[in-house]
């Protein structure tokens, strides 16, 4: 795994940009490439695998695209409301957390090691 970030141009105390290479078993590399730091306004990503790939650009838009098919999926009007009302029914004991400490600590590993591995 190897990361590369930086504040270029908020200069934030955290980076506005970031790209991490994940390689897995068998040779098979990951990519993911963000930024903050764009002065045009743009909402995409893009997941693409050995067998296909999926569009959900704009990402907060309603369109799913993927190899055979297509899918809309409207987003809340309000777009963190679901997750804080999650966590909301969680606390008073009505729902289980759709992102558990447990599920979410591979993604804390994953950024820590690219904050290691930053030069």
């Amino acid at each position: 795994m190897a990361g590369q970030l930086s504040n270029a141009v908020h200069h934030y105390a955290v980076e506005d940009n970031a790209t991490v290479i994940i390689e897995y078993a068998g040779g098979v590399r990951g990519i993911v490439d963000v930024r903050w730091h764009s002065k045009i306004a743009r909402d995409e990503c893009r997941i693409r695998g050995t067998d296909g790939e999926m569009e959900l650009s704009p990402l907060n838009g309603p369109d799913l695209v993927y190899s055979g098919g297509s899918e809309k999926l409207p987003p809340h009007a309000n777009l963190h409301y679901p997750m804080l009302q999650n966590f909301v029914d969680a606390v008073e004991g009505k729902a289980p957390l759709l992102a558990s400490g447990a599920s979410s600590f591979w993604t804390d590993w994953v950024t820590e090691q690219a904050r290691r591995t930053h030069k």
